[in-house]
């Protein structure tokens, strides 16, 4: 099983927008991890969940790039996981990019995504670890 977990973040005063994610093996060790600054304006003017939505995009591409046919994703807001198996509606137009690629990825590509929320900033390793990521990304 292929344990993945996400953030994004967002520094209002000067509009920049980052994410950061860890793609770990069944021993938790690190197979994959990345930060990056989103500049896409598509993301960015969704300042709340851009990052958010980009950490996990980038991580899935990986996923589909190395074959891996089960994941878990963890992530610290909600929408991720509700967007992402269709309990919540898609409104906007990044979320329903969002929705619409993940439903891609579980039909066409048959990839297996589960979906477990974790308190932010609740002291847990990989969660506080890629909150940092997200939030070097834009410093």
């Amino acid at each position: 099983m292929i344990n993945i977990y996400t953030d994004g973040s967002y520094h209002r005063s000067s509009g920049r927008c980052g994410y950061g994610y860890v793609i770990l093996d069944e021993h938790d060790n690190i197979i994959h991890e990345a930060k990056g600054e989103v500049k896409d304006l598509f993301f960015t003017k969704h300042w709340n969940v851009g990052g958010e939505v980009a950490a996990v995009l980038e991580a899935l591409k990986v996923c589909v790039t190395e074959g891996f046919k089960e994941v878990t994703i963890y992530h610290d807001y909600n929408g991720i996981g509700y967007w992402g198996s269709g309990k919540w509606r898609a409104n906007t137009p990044l979320t329903k990019y969002y929705k619409d690629w993940v439903n891609q990825l579980t039909s066409i590509q048959n990839m297996k995504i589960n979906w477990q929320w974790i308190k932010g900033h609740s002291g847990k390793k990989w969660n506080e670890y890629v909150d940092k990521l997200a939030q070097e990304a834009i410093k």
